[in-house]
């Protein structure tokens, strides 16, 4: 693999036809400086299209796994807003008991700005069943990345590249009668058709891993809330820390979320 390579990772809202919140979720987004484009590689993981804008200390001496739990709750933040439904801000709206959920509420309704800084330290966690949702969420995204790359092989790859090699001739590689047998194509000017398919498939098949890591993780995600261990307990993370640390990248990505959940819990379980 290619440690270099990345994706995009496009946590985009629904359209307004589709969500009526949409115009909210998004000025939430950009008042908690989290509203940017992500992206997921090899070698560092979660990133953005941008550092956090406003990040209290230095952003250069965080750890790269400092960085990557920043970036993935940023990322979260993101999902969860997008999971949102009317639904969800009716059930805020009646979970007055619970100041966290209230201050998720106001933050959402009217854009208060100790209500945006309490979201923005939460990353818009709710509780558990809706993070569920959200896995489900973000399973779906990296799913629909996985149907557009395709299943080709590289040798599916050069017989589609072979078809464009020559337009005029509706019967490539078959003989007609008083004709020489016409030769399969197997170059366009001087470009070798095999070795354009072998890069290609090489790229596919990293992205693919890296999107299918993505999914993966999710459906860990989903698994854990069910099974009621979610976020992980010490000798669960160690585990899954192990297989990260040998190359599993659905691990990290599931380590380092349990690790942002179990804070925005604390954080929640905290506010007074």
């Amino acid at each position: 693999d290619n440690t270099a390579h990345t994706v995009p990772v496009t946590l985009a809202l629904d359209t307004l036809k589709m969500d009526p919140l949409s115009g909210a979720k998004r000025a939430m987004l950009v008042s908690m400086d989290v509203y940017r484009g992500f992206t997921f590689g090899f070698n560092k993981g979660w990133a953005a299209s941008s550092q956090p804008f406003v990040f209290k200390g230095s952003w250069s001496s965080l750890s790269q796994r400092q960085k990557e739990m920043e970036l993935l709750g940023e990322a979260l933040a993101n999902l969860r807003v997008g999971t949102f439904s009317m639904d969800d801000l009716n059930d805020l709206a009646g979970a007055e008991e619970s100041k966290h959920l209230a201050s998720l509420h106001a933050a959402l309704t009217t854009g208060d700005e100790i209500a945006i800084e309490h979201a923005k330290a939460v990353h818009l966690f709710i509780d558990l069943p809706f993070e569920s949702r959200t896995a489900a969420r973000l399973e779906r995204i990296a799913s629909d990345y996985l149907q557009g790359l395709g299943t080709n092989s590289e040798a599916q790859i050069v017989e589609a590249l072979e078809s464009f090699g020559d337009s005029d001739s509706e019967d490539l590689g078959v003989c007609k009668e008083g004709e020489e047998q016409v030769r399969p194509l197997t170059t366009i000017g001087n470009v070798d058709l095999q070795h354009v398919a072998a890069a290609a498939f090489t790229l596919l098949s990293s992205e693919r891993k890296l999107y299918s890591s993505i999914r993966d993780a999710a459906r860990q995600v989903m698994l854990h809330i069910t099974n009621g261990d979610w976020p992980l307990r010490t000798d669960a993370l160690e585990g899954i820390d192990i297989l990260a640390a040998k190359g599993n990248l659905a691990a990290r990505t599931v380590s380092l979320w349990s690790e942002v959940t179990s804070t925005d819990m604390n954080i929640s379980a905290g506010l007074t």
